[in-house]
């Protein structure tokens, strides 16, 4: 994205950290809006997915990664400098530039209602060929 900025062949782009820090830093352009703090958005914005018909049968793959993911949403949300050195060393970033980035809070739990913001955007975007029902998009 920052390539295209600086070829000028967009004027705008969407992304996420650390490139907003790594783009802003290099004079490439200032922020618009953070997803998360400037627009009061609490829905998840990553998603781990898998058939239902996998899902339903590896269901003690599926409660173990549901678990990791809440075991590190607590690391996330209240231990910064835990979860910096993580993010650092699986990422392979700069722990510096880790610390720069704002923090997001993690909610491990996904919700059907979760999922109605983005359906409406991608039906009024025309990306869906179906209209979906987010209660059956989520495995309990």
């Amino acid at each position: 994205m920052a390539d295209i900025i600086k070829s000028g062949g967009v004027d705008a782009v969407l992304t996420a950290e650390p490139f907003v820090t790594r783009m802003t830093n290099a004079g490439l352009g200032s922020v618009g809006a953070r997803y998360a703090n400037d627009l009061a958005r609490t829905d998840p914005i990553i998603f781990y997915a898998a058939s239902r018909e996998w899902a339903e049968k590896n269901a003690a793959a599926v409660k173990k990664f549901r678990e990791a993911i809440a075991e590190a949403a607590v690391i996330v949300n209240g231990d910064r400098e835990k979860a910096s050195a993580a993010i650092a060393k699986f990422t392979k970033q700069p722990l510096d530039l880790v610390k720069a980035t704002p923090p997001n809070q993690a909610e491990p739990n996904l919700k059907p209602g979760n999922l109605v913001w983005w359906i409406d955007v991608m039906t009024t975007q025309k990306m869906l060929q179906s209209k979906l029902d987010p209660s059956k998009l989520v495995l309990n």
